[in-house]
């Protein structure tokens, strides 16, 4: 007996419908009054796939609207599987996933110095029976370089839903899904036991912002070391640092600080900027007054609580110039024979961290020989910076 078909939507009945008469036995013709049906049905059929895609366009929208964006996501997608060419579909999703996932992350995977750098520290520290564990799997780049060296349990966690998801899939693609176990929840969620089989004896994590403590660096650690980690863990990287020094430039000062034009005066507008901004270039002409200094120094390795610091830290200045402010960036050994750093001089490979700026309230002329007297301090998750000084005369 013939099997009746089983249809899921209406462009399903007619496309049988069509096939059917285009395939009747002893049939060299259709009808005039067939064709004109089929018409109007595949008409129809547009007509409700595009209803569909805009009700789950609509979805999305509403759901973006609620910042909820991990079901905005899924309903633009099901839109674009019906229309892949609805505009607002497109720009709704593109502005989702700009939120959901920073633009950091690409850059991050594709620095070879930083990975270098991590695959070489792990290489160091893995052994055949290693328990691995790393907090904020990104792509799972660092779970696979464990994987790949041997290690005999890797546990990933991350608490970004979609990241997960995504990397689950590159990890699988990758052939270690059976040595690494993703878990999709904040490290701070982990339990040991049910998310993790035993403690861990190797840490390893990127969550380091610009600014080192952006991420929540500090707290993070502090919870694995009190409940999840062996006693005797080894965690890479060892030592995070943040590093200073004062900055100039002729062709950077346009970009921080509004001048005039004409003789029409614009400097008062500087008062409404932040002092505190990214410098996402490498800038030819940047120039440092002095050495690089640590400000502060968190020793992951070996404590398990980092409290908030305030500090005076003085800069001898080694050139003379116009100065608009104190620069920052971080370093990383990830143990005593490997550290990274994405010194401001270093222009073999823009680093995706980038360099914190703290700017003056206006660019001052500096001189050789003088030092800066920099107020320093940070509250765990992110530091501040401040002139006081030079030597001895108030700003």
């Amino acid at each position: 007996s013939p099997v009746v078909p089983t249809f899921n939507s209406p462009e399903d009945k007619i496309w049988s419908s069509l096939e059917s008469a285009l395939t009747e036995k002893g049939k060299s013709t259709i009808s005039a009054s067939k064709i004109s049906f089929f018409i109007t049905s595949i008409a129809i059929v547009g007509l409700y796939i595009l209803a569909k895609a805009l009700t789950y366009s609509n979805l999305g929208a509403i759901f973006s609207e609620k910042n909820e964006l991990i079901d905005a996501i899924k309903h633009l997608r099901i839109a674009l599987e019906h229309s892949p060419k609805l505009v607002n579909a497109q720009i709704n999703l593109a502005e989702n996933f700009r939120k959901l996932i920073p633009g950091w992350h690409v850059p991050m995977m594709n620095e070879k110095k930083r990975n270098d750098a991590y695959f070489l520290a792990l290489e160091a520290l893995v052994k055949p029976d290693s328990s691995v564990f790393e907090i904020g799997s990104g792509s799972g780049l660092l779970s696979m370089m464990a994987a790949k060296l041997g290690a005999k349990e890797v546990s990933t966690c991350e608490s970004n839903l979609i990241i997960a998801e995504t990397a689950k899939k590159i990890i699988a693609d990758n052939g270690y899904d059976k040595v690494i176990n993703l878990i999709p929840k904040k490290s701070t969620n982990v339990n040991l036991g049910q998310d993790l089989a035993k403690k861990p004896e190797i840490l390893v994590t990127e969550i380091f912002s610009n600014e080192l403590l952006g991420e929540y660096v500090l707290p993070s650690i502090e919870d694995a070391k009190r409940r999840l980690l062996s006693p005797d863990v080894q965690i890479i990287p060892a030592t995070g640092s943040i590093m200073v020094s004062l900055f100039g430039g002729k062709d950077i000062q346009n970009i921080l600080f509004a001048q005039e034009y004409r003789g029409i005066r614009l400097d008062k507008f500087n008062a409404i900027v932040s002092k505190k901004i990214s410098l996402f270039n490498k800038f030819s002409a940047l120039e440092l007054f002095s050495d690089g200094v640590e400000a502060f120094r968190f020793e992951l390795d070996s404590k398990s609580y980092f409290p908030s610091e305030k500090k005076t830290i003085e800069l001898p200045i080694k050139s003379s110039g116009l100065c608009y402010g104190i620069i920052q960036w971080i370093r990383l050994e990830m143990t005593k024979e490997i550290v990274y750093e994405n010194h401001p001089s270093d222009n073999s490979e823009i680093s995706h961290w980038q360099h914190m700026a703290y700017l003056f309230a206006e660019p001052i002329q500096i001189k050789k020989g003088d030092s800066a007297i920099i107020s320093a301090s940070h509250n765990r998750t992110s530091p501040w910076f401040s002139l006081d000084s030079i030597q001895g005369s108030e700003i």
